[in-house]
């Protein structure tokens, strides 16, 4: 075998192994991708679950009487209120909150929150707000959202 021969015969394994090593490296970096994808869609999914369950419990309260043949509930105060801008005090309860002049989307939902609508933690086992705060049975709750890119901030009351 000639120097010439041999030459080429390196020269076709470099391309080879060259081929090989961008194959994995193509691999390993398409696996991660699959991986932040699927970790994107986790989120949104938990993210879109919460947003659901608070705004399909807007407004509830338990009925304390009969009258006029109408039900009364607990709770009369307003039940939902959003802003495509944030809100300026997030800490405020819900008839007091006004739009900011941020660039997140917020929404705010108050309903009475109870052990059968509820998650309940805590010893003696109560309803606990989106952020896992205990509220006391049948204690009105007004969760609050803001939906910010990677991350979504919930509070309680």
């Amino acid at each position: 075998m000639s120097l010439v021969e041999l030459m080429i015969a390196m020269v076709i394994g470099l391309v080879v192994v060259g081929a090989v090593l961008a194959a994995y490296l193509g691999s390993g970096a398409s696996s991660r991708h699959s991986q932040a994808l699927a970790q994107i869609t986790e989120d949104a999914t938990v993210a879109l679950n919460l947003m659901r369950s608070h705004l399909a419990q807007a407004g509830y309260s338990r009925p304390v009487a009969f009258n006029g043949g109408k039900i009364v509930p607990a709770y009369t105060g307003p039940s939902l209120f959003g802003c495509n801008s944030g809100f300026a005090d997030l800490s405020k309860p819900i008839e007091q909150l006004s739009c900011g002049a941020g660039s997140q989307h917020a929404f705010a939902v108050a309903y009475e929150a109870d052990s059968s609508n509820s998650v309940l933690g805590g010893s003696p086992r109560v309803p606990l707000d989106c952020i896992g705060n205990g509220l006391g049975v049948y204690r009105h709750h007004a969760g609050r959202a803001q939906l910010r890119p990677g991350r979504e901030q919930c509070s309680g009351p």
